[in-house]
Parts: C-alpha cells; structure tokens; sequence
C-alpha cells in the first residue's frame, strides 16, 4: 500500500530533479526505497524477535529510574561490560576486513 508520504516523496524528488536539471530514472529510484523499506523492517523484525525471547540490553536502561535516582549501579557496569569488548572486537573486525564503500 501506497501512503501519502511515499507519494510526497517521490513527488519531492522528481519535482526537485526537474527544477534543477538533474535526470533521474524513476524506477531506479523506487527500488531504491523498496530495497531500503525492505532492509530496515528485516532490521527490526530480528531485533523484535530476539527481544521477545531474550532478556536484551533494554531492559538495563530505564529511563525513569534514572532520573529519579534509583537506578541500579549493576546496570552500568553490565552495559559497559557488554559495551567496551563488542566495541573493541568491532573496530578490530572492521579494520582487518576490505569493506566496499
């Protein structure tokens, strides 16, 4: 199903191509947003699936408690703890691969 800001989008961009100039092929970009509309809801299909059968990282940040000052130190230290070695393997992942760009 086609929204109203589907549509104004697309509008937008064939409207801003013409105004300057600028030749687009319409149904390279529809696929473009198809391919991103796709991605992102495989994104958070995955992450609502592991958060409805895993206690996540989410459950540690409570907002509310934080400002009222009742959070749990215990959930600092298990956020960093999760944090800094995911980070650190990450950037060491990253720097050994060729990734394209």
């Amino acid at each position: 199903m086609v929204d109203n800001k589907s549509i104004g989008s697309i509008l937008a961009v064939v409207s801003g191509c013409a105004i300057w100039n600028i030749e687009i092929e319409l149904e390279r970009y529809i696929r473009l947003g198809l391919m991103g509309l796709l991605f992102f809801t495989a994104v958070g299909s995955y992450c609502l699936l592991f958060s409805t059968l895993f206690i996540t990282i989410f459950s540690l940040f409570r907002p509310l408690e934080i400002l009222e000052d009742s959070a749990v130190i215990a959930d600092a230290v298990v956020l960093a703890a999760i944090a800094v070695p995911v980070t650190a393997a990450a950037i060491k992942i990253f720097l050994s691969r060729d990734f394209p760009v």
